[in-house]
């Protein structure tokens, strides 16, 4: 049954039959022309238990690849869903001693865990297949799409990427380059101008280069008026995906493969192995004591109970004035964020504790780190030092 939204009644559902007992296959007329599945795209094994639908419908699931069912609904979708979830039940199992061996059991026989991933669930599948359709698109001619700008500079972007000899050629010479315009890394060179560092300025550079350190900031709907948006600014990510892998004992292991990949990066943009070291340890100690400033995430499950709705001078009053924030919004939305434009703030308490910490630190380590930190570039590339252990 459901309803019908224009009248409110309630109505027996058209696209499912009442009963597999009810089904007739004929209803669904002449069966659709297939294509030849492109390569790796998966098809019901002949092997899959299908012990648990009427013969009548059995026709109907051989052959079945993923893409055909991508537009198709009603009892068709229905077998081949029933069939796919099926396959990874493992029905041998006592439901009531483990249900969910009886219900996934036999998940990992059909999605291997490859060596470049730290799981292999319904959403790592899916993030696979459209990064899949976004390498068709990327590696189609320009001029299939010429009119659309965005389009070609996506496709420059992607061949640019791509281009191995180039990127080998190049070497660290643009990632040095980069890190000039920034101020320097002082990790990587002794030549750094401690009197004319600024941390906000290069925190604002950063955020322009889609790098939110130490500072999250975003523009979003307000949740307290549905028709506004707003900025938001909020505690940051951390490299490693929780506070945890920075206090807890168990995660020692990533912790050393997290330095290992911080001195190896400061020796590729040019730093010496001594000063490399000295400064990775300096940086873990640093985030270690900036994950402890963090809003353990149970206390953030219901983000109602923290919102809060304040001026960037009601920010400096019962926040901080050690951070400009007129200064800092006007800056990443190039000049058009007002000072009567209010910002929605989660974890105050948070930048309370960060300028007392950046208050304590030299500069030239506050550089160092968010510099690294952008190298970094987040879970990525933290990916790969988990899945080594």
């Amino acid at each position: 049954m459901f309803v019908d939204t224009l009248t409110g009644e309630p109505q027996e559902n058209p696209f499912v039959p009442a009963s597999f007992d009810d089904y007739d296959p004929e209803s669904l007329g002449p069966e659709p022309e297939r294509a030849d599945p492109r390569p790796g795209n998966r098809t019901l094994s002949s092997n899959t238990s299908m012990d648990l639908l009427p013969p009548d419908l059995l026709p109907l699931a051989s052959e079945v690849t993923f893409d055909l069912m991508r537009n198709v609904s009603g009892p068709e979708a229905l077998v081949f869903w029933s069939l796919e979830m099926q396959k990874y039940m493992n029905t041998s199992a006592d439901p009531c001693a483990d249900f969910h061996e009886f219900a996934c059991g036999s998940w990992g026989l059909h999605h291997h865990l490859s060596e470049d991933k730290a799981v292999m669930d319904t959403f790592e599948i899916l993030r696979e297949k459209v990064d899949h359709a976004l390498r068709d698109i990327l590696e189609q001619p320009e001029e299939v799409e010429a009119y659309m700008r965005a389009n070609v500079e996506a496709k420059r972007f992607y061949r640019s990427c791509m281009d191995t000899d180039r990127i080998e050629q190049l070497g660290a010479s643009p990632l040095q380059s980069l890190m000039r315009e920034l101020g320097g890394w002082p990790a990587a060179s002794g030549a750094w101008d401690e009197e004319g560092f600024d941390w906000l300025q290069l925190l604002i550079r950063l955020r322009g280069l889609n790098n939110m350190v130490l500072i999250r900031s975003y523009l979003g709907i307000d949740p307290g008026n549905h028709s506004d948006y707003t900025f938001f600014v909020d505690e940051p990510t951390l490299v490693m995906p929780t506070r945890d892998y920075y206090l807890e004992k168990e995660f020692a292991h990533v912790r050393d493969a997290y330095l290992e990949m911080a001195v190896n990066l400061t020796v590729l943009v040019g730093g010496s192995m001594e000063r490399a070291s000295v400064h990775a340890r300096e940086m873990l100690r640093f985030e270690t004591r900036l994950a402890e400033l963090l809003t353990p995430a149970e206390e953030k499950r219901d983000y109602r109970e923290l919102y809060a709705k304040m001026t960037t001078a009601e920010l400096r009053e019962n926040v901080t004035s050690e951070i400009d924030w007129l200064r800092y919004f006007r800056e990443i939305s190039d000049g058009r964020f007002n000072e009567s434009d209010s910002i929605v703030i989660y974890s105050p308490a948070y930048f309370q504790r960060l300028v007392h910490l950046l208050r304590e630190t030299p500069s030239w380590f506050v550089a160092s780190r968010c510099c690294l930190l952008y190298e970094v570039d987040g879970r990525d590339r933290l990916t790969l030092i988990l899945t080594m252990f």
